[in-house]
């Protein structure tokens, strides 16, 4: 079967000739296997990176789906701060914690009225 064949048997919910694999990497282990396979191993800039990159190394590794998901638009790159957190375009703060990135505020964690709400900008579109 193909992966796509895998994946649309299984939403039938009959039986695929093996079970669907979706897997995510964290930055380090696709610099390992980038490295090993010669292909490239850099992380698209965007809140689930894990999830949506290092597409040639999945798909060489045999996973049957790969995450897609949005980038960041250019000149709103996640930017790193004085005190070595990451803020993204929509006010998400972020710490590096081990292998990954995690969110330690949000920019509506206290919103208590509507008012709060309409007063977060949106960033731009792009």
């Amino acid at each position: 079967m193909t992966p796509r064949e895998r994946f649309l048997t299984t939403l039938r919910f009959q039986e695929p000739d093996r079970v669907p694999t979706f897997t995510t990497l964290t930055p380090q282990v696709a610099a390992v296997l980038g490295e090993l396979f010669n292909l490239p191993a850099e992380p698209e800039d965007s809140f689930l990176s894990t999830r949506i990159s290092h597409t040639e190394i999945l798909l060489r590794l045999g996973n049957d789906a790969v995450g897609v998901g949005p980038g960041r638009a250019r000149g709103l790159e996640t930017r790193v701060r004085e005190d070595g957190t990451l803020i993204d375009e929509f006010g998400l703060v972020y710490r590096r914690v081990g292998f990954y990135d995690e969110v330690i505020q949000r920019p509506l964690e206290h919103v208590d009225v509507p008012a709060d709400i309409d007063a977060y900008a949106l960033p731009p579109a792009r």
